[in-house]
């Protein structure tokens, strides 16, 4: 018997078991996207070179490391099927660029090489490949084929399904079985329905409510009655869009037999709001939040209950509802780690509803929605454009994008609950925090963390809040928490702010003041405007202002397409005021700066990386390029993370607990601040800050506090 595994205890398990239960778990995984034989082949290859002599001393003896996931891709190899080869060669390492003569560096194509040298282990074959399965389309030097990105996801589903078998199999070996995850089940939409008919929303009482109602009912409606595909959701700010979102979801997966339901969610901040409000609907057991700030649930109990389970559930998605950010999705799609490839397999066969679909990188435009396309098409995927603010993404797309929501246009105009004012003037801080004062509740949004501090320290101290990244999440949501309440008591409540409260933030403020942006975050900003419509939308004006001082640069398109529509339309919350609107941004962008990095273009063409680049694809694929800097904030409640960061032995789990306490930085404001001695530098590249004094409960970090320091001779 050859050996795969040894645990603690002393039990082994040997190489054919464990290679067949991996095949046909991988199979099993596979099958929703085609490639349930592929999967089995890999799976049942993958360890193969395990049989070795050299790896035999290293499970038995300790002896040296040695190459064993070569063996297994070189007999697929030999065999014609390129795909299980790819994936049996890649499966510890994660995946390779595919390489051929002539490409350097570590490739698929110089590990066969390797092989077929003789320069790998002697290595026993267990079983015959059954050759090619699915033929594999090249490009480059071998031919241009428009099937190689189909392909490419393809393999990358294989991939997944492979990667996250041989954790399973291996983890179920060495701890025993994990439970296994649930699927959507109806009792979750009787949730929904209850929770609907506790909310009122059988027998609604005002107009708004009424609106809200019938969003929610027409909603589900579609769910039942749609084929799978590809869909858009375009519902204004305030009529109930989360709620009919997962109405939609749970009919259309439970009438077509989907295993899932993921939120895809560009802030952090939004996740943590959906994450409780789908707790609350159908409980904490079936909803999994899988983000970097995400350290276990709010009550004891349920963490008790439920958090090993969520915990382990975060590795693969496993669970009946997942709630995530962009980046943790699309790294799914486009990384290489195995850490990331082994989510994809369970993306297959779900209800993806992509939340402020708005918020989509516009340079990286064309490699998402090519990612969205693929999972549709291939993967079994329905994926949902969610957005209040419809971005004209359809030109992305080959397919038909259906709208769920008839009657977009008689709701944009019913729940119109305030009148914007455009004022081409300059204002100064001191001119933004005069006018604020005059009010009793007012948010205002400004384009800057610095201009926010500036214009809170010059309004009165009763009733103000600054609101912006510079302060930890922790205190953020307490701050927004006490906000809530203020408002609702009617207290003074002033709040300056950045436009992280914008999208997806349940705030309600009679009057809003936007610095100029783009008209998407205008609008966003407006939804926080009379929410509720308890007041006469003509009372409530969101003042659009110029700021005195610079565009950032990663607005200046943006503002500039706002102009362009602001010029041609009197009523800019209009759908053809929005839709002019991103068809400037999207001209003024252009068409080659919406991929950046080439990644969809370098698999069409193989130049200049080859076929099936995908170590280099997920390199370029950077979905936040600003490569800030994390300063975590020392606190009483955190000083045993912080000590573990210290001491060089943190671990997941402490990143995820000390996200609550960071915050982003620009790299040239942190090298500033570690040169002064404010921050200490920690050898993962963060920091933590070494002069408290910096930090304030009201406006977050000071990234300005190097001034009056120096050396005197």
């Amino acid at each position: 018997m050859y050996v795969a595994h040894k645990s603690k205890d002393g039990r082994v398990q040997s190489v054919e078991d464990h290679c067949g239960a991996v095949a046909r778990m991988a199979a099993e995984f596979a099958r929703p996207f085609g490639m349930a034989e592929v999967a089995r082949q890999a799976g049942r290859f993958h360890d193969v070179g395990k049989t070795s002599d050299g790896f035999q001393d290293r499970i038995l003896n300790g002896g040296p490391k040695v190459d064993h996931s070569t063996s297994g891709g070189w007999e697929c190899w030999k065999a014609g099927d390129r795909i299980s080869a790819i994936v049996d060669a890649c499966h510890h390492s994660g995946l390779l660029d595919f390489g051929g003569n002539g490409y350097g560096g570590s490739t698929i194509w110089s590990r066969m090489k390797k092989a077929n040298d003789g320069d790998i282990p002697p290595y026993k074959v267990l079983y015959e490949p059954v050759g090619p399965v699915v033929q594999v389309p090249m490009n480059s030097r071998y031919g241009v084929s428009p099937d190689v990105f189909s392909t490419a996801c393809l393999i990358r589903g294989v991939f997944s399904s492979v990667v996250d078998a041989d954790f399973l199999d291996t983890e179920k070996f060495m701890r025993g079985a994990r439970k296994p995850g649930r699927r959507v089940s109806a009792d979750l939409l009787v949730k929904l329905k209850d929770y609907a008919k506790e909310k009122g929303w059988d027998d609604p009482k005002t107009d708004l409510d009424r609106l809200r109602t019938d969003v929610f009912y027409r909603a589900m409606e579609k769910g039942w009655k749609s084929k799978p595909g590809l869909f858009s959701e375009t519902d204004p700010t305030g009529s109930g869009k989360t709620t009919a979102s997962l109405a939609f979801a749970l009919a259309h997966a439970l009438e077509h037999h989907k295993d899932r339901i993921i939120y895809v969610i560009p802030y952090t901040s939004i996740i943590e709001q959906n994450s409780e409000k789908f707790r609350e609907i159908l409980g904490a057991d079936v909803v999994l939040e899988h983000h970097s700030n995400y350290t276990g649930l709010a009550d004891p109990e349920d963490e008790a209950e439920f958090g090993y389970t969520l915990r382990l559930a975060s590795e693969n998605w496993d669970m009946p509802v997942v709630v995530t950010t962009s980046v943790r999705f699309f790294e799914a799609f486009y990384g290489s780690r195995t850490s990331e490839c082994r989510r994809l397999h369970n993306i297959a066969n779900s209800v993806v509803i992509f939340d402020e679909a708005q918020m989509l990188p516009v340079p990286l435009l064309k490699s998402c929605t090519r990612a969205i396309e693929e999972l549709v098409k291939n993967f079994n995927v329905t994926a949902v454009l969610s957005t209040a603010t419809c971005p004209s993404l359809d030109r992305f797309f080959s397919m038909p994008v259906t709208e769920i929501e008839d009657k977009k246009d008689l709701l944009a105009k019913s729940l119109r609950r305030n009148r914007i004012l455009v004022k081409r003037d300059k204002k100064s801080c001191a001119d933004i925090a005069g006018a604020m004062s005059g009010q009793k509740q007012v948010l205002c949004i400004v384009n800057t963390r610095a201009a926010a501090q500036e214009v809170y320290g010059l309004l009165p101290a009763e009733g103000r809040y600054c609101l912006t990244t510079l302060t930890y999440p922790k205190q953020r949501r307490a701050m927004l928490r006490q906000i809530r309440e203020d408002l609702a008591a009617g207290k003074t409540v002033r709040v300056i702010a950045t436009s992280l409260v914008e999208a997806g933030v349940d705030v309600d403020f009679p009057s809003v003041m936007r610095e100029a942006a783009g008209l998407d975050s205008i609008l966003q900003a407006a939804g926080r405007c009379n929410r509720e419509g308890r007041r006469h939308p003509d009372e409530c004006v969101v003042l659009v202002f110029v700021r005195d001082g610079y565009v950032p640069a990663a607005l200046e398109q943006r503002v500039s397409a706002f102009w362009t529509v602001c010029g041609r339309y009197s009523d800019l919350d209009s759908l053809e005021a929005v839709k002019a609107y991103f068809d400037e941004l999207y001209r003024l962008t252009g068409e080659k700066n919406m991929d950046r990095g080439g990644i969809v273009e370098m698999f069409e063409t193989g130049r200049p990386y080859g076929p099936y680049p995908f170590r280099t694809a997920s390199e370029k694929f950077c979905f936040i390029e600003s490569g800030a800097r994390t300063v975590y904030i020392p606190d009483e409640e955190n000083e045993v993370l912080m000590a573990e960061l210290r001491s060089g032995k943190a671990v997941m789990d402490t990143y995820r607990a000390l996200g609550q306490y960071g915050v982003s930085v620009y790299p040239r404001k942190f090298d500033e601040l570690v040169r002064y001695g404010h921050v200490e530098a920690m050898p993962d590249g963060s920091g933590v800050l070494a002069d408290r004094k910096l930090y304030s409960d009201e406006t977050g970090l000071d990234c300005e506090p190097v001034s009056g320091n120096g050396i005197f001779v």
